[in-house]
């Protein structure tokens, strides 16, 4: 799950329900843009950097 605002308030919501697991790692510029992007249908590929859009 990828979550926006203040870190706080979101893992006092969180930790309401009680998970069984809750851990709150940072993400770079990076890896959110490509998180976004294979929402929208887009693979990216390590080798040689390739983008391809699902059809």
């Amino acid at each position: 799950m990828i979550v926006s605002g203040d870190r706080d308030t979101i893992v006092e919501k969180l930790n309401a329900m009680e998970p069984i697991l809750l851990d709150v790692l940072p993400l770079s510029l990076e890896e959110v843009f490509t998180y976004e992007m294979e929402t929208l249908g887009y693979t990216f590929q390590i080798d040689g950097m390739t983008e391809e859009e699902h059809k």
